[in-house]
């Protein structure tokens, strides 16, 4: 174990204290948070030479996964900031340093939710709204997807494809509208930013998509979408492992209504217990073997292909869908005893529903593996 996960591991009882608040207030909580910046943790991918901790990603999954497994919502934030992190790579080092090797936390919606246009003075002038900001309460720095605009119309590159970037503002600059009204993951306040006429400068447009970062490194050749699906698994893996250990616990105590045995004792519920806890295992081997495997294929050659790309989904939609039946074999099992608020089980209920419908783990996204597969050409940017 290293020290930055021990590190988290000994947060835990604090995070667990707090997420119960997260979740009613629609914000995760700023003691937690602050704790968790303190470590370092927010900084796993930003590249050593700016400043961050340039970790591998079996390590920024084992670390996601723990912070997740006592505040799921906390777990989910630190996800979307460490991912966000990692566009500071493709950022010259005079500006990736400054912003995001030093106590700024960033969050990031990499959908190109809104419009970018070239001025006289050759910065950006930025509009639009994006939806699904999650940690936007708590993060100083914005990436946002944005669309280039030239002459009214989107831009189209020498590729004949619109031009894409994704744009780092600071917070200041964006308003957060109250949209975060959901059924789990409620201390994410994931909210919209909007942003109304903003100028930045030029080198803040970054395009990761098709084009070669600056820091150099095996990490930095490991897809950025790959790396995305990886941590919202890894969130779900907390969160199964989490369900499953609060299950163990109330089935000890808990004897059903009439019953002399105790919930443990009986054969449906040893029967969903071992169940569970073979998709969680099964879901973080699958995961961890294919990124190790990869990383170390990146760190050999260099590069990695397209059905690596694919494995990569792969893994992060399946151990997403594992997680959710672990969570629900568990809530069912619990009877009555998780229909009510107070009860964890009810909240892993809803969170892994909610996670489940992210779209780099949505079960569309097995395709891209089937496309592959049957010799059929897939999109790039599904990579």
């Amino acid at each position: 174990m290293s020290v930055l996960l021990e590190a988290c591991a000994a947060l835990g009882p604090q995070f667990r204290r707090k997420a119960s608040v997260g979740d009613d207030s629609r914000q995760v909580s700023r003691e937690s948070v602050d704790a968790l910046a303190a470590t370092g943790a927010f900084k796993l991918l930003v590249p050593s030479e700016y400043g961050g901790l340039e970790r591998s990603p079996s390590e920024v999954v084992r670390i996601i996964e723990e912070v997740s497994r006592a505040d799921s919502a906390l777990g989910w934030c630190l996800m979307v900031g460490v991912t966000s992190g990692l566009l500071s790579a493709w950022l010259p080092k005079e500006l990736g340093a400054p912003l995001f090797g030093g106590e700024g936390l960033a969050c990031g919606v990499f959908a190109p939710s809104g419009q970018a246009e070239e001025l006289a003075s050759g910065e950006l002038r930025v509009r639009g709204r994006w939806a699904f900001a999650s940690g936007c309460q708590h993060s100083s720095i914005r990436i946002l997807g944005v669309v280039m605009m030239r002459d009214g119309k989107p831009a189209v590159g020498e590729d004949g494809e619109i031009e894409l970037r994704h744009v780092v503002l600071d917070a200041a600059q964006t308003q957060v509208v109250d949209t975060w009204h959901t059924a789990g993951l409620r201390g994410t306040g994931s909210h919209d930013v909007a942003v109304e006429n903003a100028t930045v400068p030029r080198g803040r447009a970054i395009k990761f998509i098709g084009s070669a970062p600056r820091a150099k490194g095996a990490l930095y050749t490991f897809p950025p979408i790959g790396l995305l699906s990886l941590g919202v698994s890894a969130v779900t893996m907390g969160i199964a492992a989490e369900a499953i250990d609060e299950l163990v616990r109330v089935a000890q105590q808990k004897k059903p209504a009439g019953a002399r045995r105790t919930m443990a004792e009986r054969e449906l519920t040893q029967l969903a217990v071992g169940e569970a806890t073979a998709n969680l295992r099964g879901a973080r081997a699958y995961v961890l073997g294919t990124a190790d495997e990869i990383f170390a294929k990146a760190t050999r050659d260099g590069a990695i292909t397209d059905d690596d790309r694919a494995a990569l989904r792969l893994s992060a939609t399946h151990a997403t869908r594992a997680c959710a039946r672990a969570v629900d074999l568990m809530y069912e099992a619990g009877g009555a005893t998780g229909i009510y608020e107070r009860s964890p089980l009810e909240r892993h209920f809803r969170d892994i529903h909610v996670a489940t419908q992210h779209a780099m783990v949505a079960s569309p996204t097995y395709t891209i593996a089937g496309r592959i597969a049957l010799g059929q050409p897939v999109e790039r940017t599904s990579l």
